[in-house]
């Protein structure tokens, strides 16, 4: 894409280059771009399967891929070690648009390790590429609990809003909330909301420091999807709840600082996204921890009384 657009650009500099001084025409001559390993590594405490996502940001032959890399994690209060490998990059990321076959990265898994990721543990990322060395260090945010609902499925009346609360994470900068949606769109269609698209329906809603432990559902989740001109009518359409006969997944998730300072937005940044770095060595990249609380919820006209409360 970026190749097709050039000639447009050096023309346009050309002529204005000629308008405002006639002064001569000198060659520019671009350096070429570096070939910088990216790694993504989100540790998720209780989880039988952690993941690791390795990328490029060059391309040779429209392939991203990073393999044949030593991936570990180590914990560093026990010695034990977690080794990765490669599986489908399907299990990583959903590319959307791309052209099919497109190797955009790389996912690397480790299997068989409930219990090796802890709350407050303390870990330890080593990634061997070649003659490159990549490293990381964290310490994952303390267990929480969710306080509102009080079990952990509940029902709730259609059409009504439900504060959740949960008590603080010990080293949490963040809770973000990730909402699975089963038959949403299907009931707001019955409704007559005009929404494109099939179900489920995947939302995101964010708490914004480590002291904000309240969220009004469904209100409050899916701010961060507005933008996406599919989920914009939908977003709109639950801001006073959710219809009749939805199915809810809710997790909510502490994440540490590492984990922040990759995701978060740059408010005061005209060229957006703010990407802080937590991974040191011969590439860039973020290793963080997420400690998750799930919680199922049913949506019904006459929950009677609900159980959500």
């Amino acid at each position: 894409m970026l190749a097709a657009r050039l000639p447009a650009v050096r023309a346009a500099f050309m002529s204005a280059a000629l308008l405002l001084c006639g002064c001569q025409l000198t060659e520019i001559t671009v350096a070429t771009s570096e070939d910088v390993i990216v790694a993504e590594v989100i540790l998720r405490a209780g989880e039988n399967e952690q993941y690791a996502y390795l990328h490029r940001t060059t391309r040779t032959n429209a392939t991203g891929r990073v393999d044949s890399a030593l991936v570990t994690v180590r914990d560093e209060t026990t010695g034990g070690a977690l080794q990765y490998q490669v599986v489908d990059p399907a299990n990583c990321v959903q590319p959307r648009g791309q052209e099919p076959g497109l190797d955009i990265g790389t996912c690397y898994i480790a299997g068989r390790a409930a219990g090796f990721v802890r709350p407050e543990g303390r870990y330890a990322l080593r990634i061997d590429v070649a003659d490159r060395v990549l490293t990381g260090h964290l310490q994952v945010p303390g267990a929480f609990q969710l306080l509102r609902p009080a079990t952990r499925s509940c029902n709730l009346n259609a059409r009504q809003l439900l504060e959740l609360s949960w008590s603080r994470a010990a080293n949490a900068w963040v809770y973000v909330t990730d909402g699975h949606f089963i038959n949403l769109r299907q009931a707001l269609r019955r409704e007559g909301v005009q929404v494109t698209g099939n179900d489920p329906v995947d939302l995101t809603g964010l708490s914004i420091s480590g002291t904000d432990t309240t969220l009004v559902f469904p209100r409050e989740i899916g701010l961060f999807d507005r933008f996406n001109e599919d989920l914009h009518p939908i977003v709109l359409a639950i801001q006073n709840g959710l219809p009749d006969g939805v199915v809810v997944d809710l997790t909510i998730g502490a994440g540490d600082r590492n984990y922040v300072n990759w995701v978060r937005g740059g408010v005061f940044n005209p060229s957006g996204q703010v990407r802080v770095p937590s991974i040191q060595g011969d590439g860039t990249g973020v290793f963080g921890a997420i400690v998750p609380v799930t919680q199922h919820i049913n949506v019904m006209t006459a929950a009677n009384p609900p159980s959500c409360s």
